[in-house]
């Protein structure tokens, strides 16, 4: 029989499938592609640079390249571009065939390899192998292939076109020999292809996810296999009353932005170091100690403030009208809306992370969501999108949504609206229209989206990008 040699492990699919088996079955929706396409241009741009010997003059080069991109994504390019000039440079003779360092398991079955896009030869003799990244930096696994696959006297390096940073690749072998070892163990996993799903954070990277059956489509059947798809967090859909091209630079258009999405400073870091904590003291017999364990890892400064929420929470549980029985914690949910277009139908899937889930007293089923900010301001949709997708998900006709606001006054620190069948209908609709107008953008035009003006653009991280462009 013949040998077709050892199979190749692709890192992130076999990283999915470790987190859920289910990710593996057919049936697949096509996702925004612009970042990639962008990637690609600026990649032709380079190597068009090193072929006519390092112009100082690079606007034919962008013209011929970059025209076809609207102004916002042309910017982002000719950025990325200046960043290879200024940290890389002309520097040696470059190669642009692509490298593929790679290991292969003890028993000849697997590989894993991670791709390089430049080889730079310098006067000297030195040589440096170059993965060319937009903005995101390289995994732990693919710089551990890289450690274990160096040839000697080769320099691995990183370059983050945004915001323009050159790393080294490798890192500690001892560290790396553990990573590989544990794929490889992953790859001998034997798996069924009608595994069982885990919904959960690493639905986010799942192509199947607006197929999913955990993410149920509000037209009852699932979109075609190949249908375009966008995948939106209850965070980035509350913004979409406020400025609809922030979504869309978020969700569709994929535009790097310097640091996290939102900005909160301390305060936020709080309230996501509380989030973590509360979801394992949920789930522990001894809650009040797992609470009081993270405590004792926070500055002195804090601590008081971080046991506060806890005694609010505990204390809404004795006094709120109707408490519920947790069951559930960081429970993933959400659901897949289908949004006709001039183009054809698209699919936008609205996914959640709900802090809590269970039932009150009378069987009603709930979800929660602890606040720790001070202002009690509802987030856009986000009751509509824990109602349909929660009633969903355990097949109920009615369902209770809860915000607990841990910085108010008891009295006022649970917000509860319960959703009967009638309002269920107009939260889906509502979700289906919102789907509506993201789907009417276009997946390639950075400026489809309207932008608004107002008090929000002080913390969007969009903000100088969109004063360039604003027209």
């Amino acid at each position: 029989m013949y040998d077709q040699g050892p199979k190749r492990l692709r890192i992130n699919d076999t990283l999915l499938e470790a987190k859920c088996p289910a990710s593996r079955l057919p049936g697949r929706t096509n996702g925004p592609r612009s970042s990639l396409d962008r990637w690609k241009a600026v990649l032709d741009c380079i190597t068009q640079w090193h072929i006519d010997g390092a112009p100082a003059d690079v606007s034919r080069i962008e013209q011929d390249l970059l025209g076809a991109f609207d102004p916002v994504q042309r910017d982002l390019c000719a950025r990325a571009f200046r960043a290879w000039r200024e940290h890389i440079g002309s520097d040696g003779t470059a190669t642009f065939e692509p490298l593929w360092p790679s290991v292969t398991s003890d028993d000849g079955t697997h590989y894993l390899s991670a791709p390089m896009q430049v080889e730079l030869t310098h006067e000297d003799g030195s040589v440096e192998h170059i993965k060319v990244k937009a903005s995101s930096p390289t995994s732990d696994e693919e710089r551990a292939v890289v450690t274990l696959a160096a040839e000697e006297g080769v320099d691995y390096l990183e370059i983050l076109l945004e915001p323009g940073q050159v790393d080294a690749l490798p890192i500690d072998p001892a560290r790396a020999e553990a990573i590989i070892e544990e794929l490889f163990a992953l790859a001998e996993v034997e798996r069924e292809r009608t595994a069982e799903y885990r919904p959960g954070f690493h639905c986010w990277r799942c192509r199947r996810v607006s197929v999913c059956a955990r993410y149920p489509s509000l037209a009852g059947d699932p979109p075609p296999s190949g249908t375009p798809s966008v995948t939106l967090s209850k965070s980035t859909l509350a913004h979409l009353d406020q400025c609809p091209r922030r979504v869309a630079w978020k969700s569709l258009i994929h535009v790097p932005v310097p640091g996290d999405d939102d900005f909160g400073g301390p305060a936020r870091a709080m309230g996501i170091g509380f989030h973590a904590a509360i979801a394992a003291a949920l789930g522990d017999d001894d809650p009040a100690g797992v609470m009081e364990a993270h405590a004792q890892g926070l500055p002195a400064s804090e601590r008081a403030d971080f046991l506060g929420l806890w005694d609010t929470h505990q204390a809404l549980g004795a006094n709120e009208a109707a408490p519920v029985e947790v069951s559930a914690t960081e429970l993933s949910i959400g659901c897949t809306a289908p949004a006709p277009t001039s183009r054809g139908t698209h699919a936008v899937t609205f996914l959640g992370i709900a802090d809590a889930a269970g039932r009150e007293a009378d069987g009603t089923p709930a979800v929660i969501e602890h606040r720790t900010t001070a202002a009690r301001e509802l987030p856009y949709l986000e009751q509509e999108l824990y109602a349909v997708a929660g009633a969903r998900a355990v097949g109920a006709e009615r369902i209770a949504v809860h915000h607990h606001w841990l910085r108010a006054p008891l009295d006022e620190a649970c917000t509860r609206r319960v959703f009967e069948p009638e309002d269920l209908t107009q939260a889906a609709e509502a979700l289906l229209g919102a789907a509506t107008q993201i789907a009417s953008w276009s997946r390639e035009d950075a400026t489809s989206a309207a932008h608004r003006v107002g008090p929000w653009c002080e913390w969007c991280p969009y903000q100088a990008l969109c004063i360039r462009h604003r027209g």
